[in-house]
């Protein structure tokens, strides 16, 4: 079984065009992801039927950010764990993540991949800010009470995040993650 460690770098051709894929550990869980170019695929030593529990790779300052659907961890250019935060239990799914002025924010879809559903429903969808250097979190705000994923998002100007669900829009701000829902 594989563990988290870090296994080298591989070069594949893909298209015509050369991908560097990278082994990632995921500190709290016996799984590694397997990084290609900005999109991190997982990897399970087992057989588990929900995929995609993952966010993009964000790297600035020689450190990288990543989350999977339970904590964002940051990594040095050795894979050193500078820091992680761990979500509430049940909580993670699928995710993205954007580096602004220092703050980390991240926007949980709630969905994941299942079988040959690309959109499966799981987590509770919420967005998140933390501090870049240390995690610690600005805010936390869970978006539905109930299993309902994302169907898109958009960041608009720098201090606001725009959020679809299939019955309501909200709109939050990024200084405090206030929302205002519209039906």
């Amino acid at each position: 079984m594989v563990t988290s460690l870090a296994v080298g770098a591989m070069t594949a051709g893909l298209s015509g065009g050369a991908v560097t894929s990278y082994l990632m550990p995921m500190p709290s869980t016996n799984k590694v992801g397997l990084q290609t170019t900005n999109a991190l695929l997982p990897v399970y030593p087992d057989n588990m039927n929900i995929a995609g529990t993952v966010s993009n790779l964000v790297t600035s300052d020689n450190l990288h950010y990543i989350a999977d659907r339970n904590e964002l961890s940051c990594f040095d250019d050795d894979l050193n764990l500078i820091w992680h935060y761990t979500f509430p239990e049940r909580r993670g799914s699928r995710s993205h993540l954007i580096l602004r002025d220092g703050v980390i924010y991240m926007v949980n879809l709630g969905k994941a991949i299942r079988k040959n559903d690309p959109e499966y429903a799981t987590g509770i969808p919420f967005t998140a800010a933390f501090n870049a250097q240390n995690g610690v979190p600005y805010w936390y705000k869970e978006l539905s009470e109930k299993k309902q994923a994302i169907k898109d998002f958009h960041f608009e100007g720098t201090d606001e995040i725009v959020i679809q669900f299939e019955d309501k829009t909200i709109r939050q701000m990024l200084t405090d993650g206030k929302m205002i829902v519209t039906e």
